[in-house]
């Protein structure tokens, strides 16, 4: 899920939510652009997770994600991955947050303007433990 910077709370509250729901019910808005919509990984698009002991990590390598032909509209501020048991039937209230990720371009929010946005991550997605 991708959260526009109008209203925009803290890094220290957007931690304590526990669903993607919690989150949305403050002040916090997911992007409305056309073109926007969530990407749905499963396990055919993730590959093996490495732990890394010694650091308290575990490294999950993950392909570029790309969102196809954004039109302007919200800027794009954060980026909330998240873990949903059942992609079939579950709603927001079972979408557990697991990160936020800052979308910056030199300090700015990504500003959409048609063409497609590329969320890169060469080094993996790191989750401290």
């Amino acid at each position: 899920m991708v959260l526009t910077s109008d209203g925009l709370e803290a890094d220290s509250l957007l931690r304590t939510y526990t669903t993607f729901s919690a989150i949305l019910a403050s002040t916090n808005d997911e992007v409305t652009n056309t073109g926007y919509s969530r990407i749905t990984l499963t396990d055919a698009g993730l590959a093996a997770y490495t732990v890394d002991t010694a650091n308290h990590t575990i490294t999950l390598p993950l392909a570029n994600q790309t969102f196809t032909t954004i039109l302007a509209g919200d800027d794009w501020r954060k980026l909330i991955v998240g873990y949903d048991s059942d992609t079939t039937t579950g709603t927001d209230a079972n979408i557990v947050p697991i990160c936020h990720l800052d979308l910056l371009i030199d300090g700015v929010a990504v500003i959409p303007n048609g063409n497609n946005i590329i969320l890169s991550f060469p080094n993996g997605l790191l989750i401290a433990r």
